[in-house]
């Protein structure tokens, strides 16, 4: 591993303040379905109003989070997060005015349908963020796990807490208080979210045709993990009311709060250790085990007759839930189709807020029905739909969502005692890259690079000489509309090269110099962001 990949570089390239600054920007949209309801049912004192409402929100965020990440994914994060904030946070307020006045029931409706469609969807745009910086960093396996497990264990934080703030605010102040504050939150941190230098990192990519087309999000891959951000959904949805219903019924209601912050406590540091896990223990097989583990949890909560027994038994369930949906993420970043990672994200958080908004709605009727014996039983269901989609991924085949016009080739980095990188222009072409180029069948990425080295630069490396710097993409050089997915190696030996085969010009690129209008993309924008660290 290089030293680029070390994790403690990767938090200081991002900035320590940005984690800080994230948090704050997720809770109000972990605060906003719950809070919702909460405000609704007090307003017009109608529960069936009130979980109306707060399923209209989620399924507007349903229904435009993917569309804000495919703008974000053209025009960047910056744009779309302040003008998504901004309004988001006038719709929180709107929606409390509308619903303490005279106006009509549909009037609430269409509050809170704007409300949620201007969700600013801040833990996808912050994947996002640290999948691009993850990859301009080389693009290592267990760096991109650690960072998907940390995403993952704070969202569970704030899915756990976001909820309890709403109650402590409704019970200490008002209902519309705790609606009120999300607006405030949102204000002020999604907007420094937005502002934040890492913004630049999620960069929209260059050229319509780069990407890879929107039939790509249909792919096999890509609705399984959607479904399970759906069912991850449905068991915070699920489990939340279900535990309501646990505590009011005999009597303490004031746990609910302490029991549900359990589960979120065992999830968050499940979810902060997958990047310890092994490499053989597979990512498919990882959402297998741990739905198991949270089906086994929501069995035993079922199953609880005490406010102990509960907690022991969500304990358990969020062993299961946290790195389930850690790796669900991951699964989702390795996937996404080029150019396409906000989208998939969106769609991912999109996913589970609605399926917390469903099953809170839903659940909330059956509670006060005659079918109420079934709600404990409700989390189970959820876990079992995991449990299935965990099977169902590992038997889809997963297809290379990348464009057709994808390009695989091998280059190789070479610096001068002075540090300079060397860089090739091919004969009838006017861009300088990497040395380098497309494989021969049968050929690992690393041979490939030793093989084309020789025949460019007459320059002999052996494979032990190569260091894996990391795999790029990027639009390609020389065919337009193409893009190429380059394994990147450095060379420490110093090397007396001279153009062969294809290759009409060398030259020695000085990196702390202004750097020159004619490079290929890759190297500019890819390779030499992450050699210079």
């Amino acid at each position: 591993m290089t030293r680029a990949t070390r994790t403690p570089g990767f938090g200081r390239s991002i900035g320590f303040d940005y984690f800080a600054i994230a948090i704050g920007a997720r809770l109000p949209f972990a605060m906003m379905v719950v809070g919702v309801l909460t405000m609704v049912v007090d307003a017009r004192e109608s529960l069936a109003l009130g979980g109306l409402t707060s399923a209209v929100v989620g399924l507007a965020t349903m229904v435009t989070g993917p569309l804000l990440g495919m703008a974000a994914d053209r025009y960047g994060q910056r744009t779309v997060l302040l003008v998504a904030g901004i309004a988001n946070a006038m719709g929180l307020v709107a929606i409390v005015l509308v619903a303490y006045s005279q106006a009509s029931d549909a009037s609430v409706l269409a509050a809170a349908a704007f409300t949620g469609a201007t969700a600013p969807q801040v833990s996808a745009m912050s994947r996002t963020r640290m999948d691009a910086a993850v990859t301009r960093r080389g693009g290592t396996p267990r760096l991109r796990e650690a960072v998907m497990g940390y995403e993952s264990a704070v969202d569970e934080v704030v899915f756990v807490f976001g909820p309890a703030v709403v109650g402590l605010l409704a019970v200490a102040l008002s209902p519309a208080a705790a609606v009120l504050s999300a607006a405030g939150l949102t204000a002020v941190f999604v907007v420094l979210f937005a502002l934040h230098r890492t913004a630049r990192t999620a960069t929209p990519v260059e050229g319509r045709a780069a990407s890879a087309p929107i039939g790509a999000l249909a792919t096999g891959g890509i609705v399984t993990v959607a479904l399970g951000a759906l069912a991850m959904g449905l068991f915070f949805g699920t489990a939340l009311t279900a535990l309501t219903a646990f505590t009011e019924a005999r009597g303490a209601a004031d746990q609910t709060g302490l029991i549900y912050g359990a589960m979120g406590v065992g999830s968050a540091v499940l979810a902060l250790s997958v990047g310890l896990f092994p490499a053989r223990f597979t990512l498919r097989a990882r959402w297998f085990v741990f739905s198991l583990v949270l089906l086994g949890g929501t069995v035993c909560a079922a199953l609880a007759e005490s406010p102990l027994q509960i907690t022991l038994a969500l304990l358990i369930a969020g062993c299961g839930i946290g790195p389930t949906l850690a790796t669900v993420y991951t699964l989702a970043a390795q996937r996404a189709p080029f150019g396409r990672t906000a989208t998939v994200m969106t769609m991912l958080g999109s996913g589970v807020i609605v399926g917390q908004a469903l099953a809170s709605a839903a659940v909330g009727a059956l509670a006060e029905s005659a079918a109420a014996p079934v709600v404990p039983w409700t989390p189970v269901i959820s876990a079992t739909i995991l449990v299935i989609l965990a099977l169902a991924d590992r038997m889809t085949r997963t297809v290379d969502a990348m464009p057709e016009h994808l390009i695989t080739i091998s280059a190789v980095v070479f610096r001068d005692a002075h540090g300079a990188v060397l860089t090739v222009r091919k004969r009838g072409t006017s861009r300088f890259m990497l040395p380098g180029g497309k494989p021969e069948i049968g050929e690992t990425a690393a041979e490939a690079a030793v093989r084309e080295v020789r025949e460019e630069l007459g320059v002999d490396v052996s494979l032990d000489a190569l260091d894996e710097v990391g795999v790029f993409h990027a639009p390609a050089a020389n065919e337009d509309g193409h893009v190429v997915e380059a394994t990147v190696f450095s060379c420490d030996a110093l090397v007396f090269a001279e153009p062969a085969a294809e290759i009409e010009e060398l030259r020695w690129l000085d990196t702390d110099a202004a750097l020159p209008d004619d490079l290929a993309p890759l190297l500019e924008h890819r390779v030499l962001p992450v050699l210079a660290h």
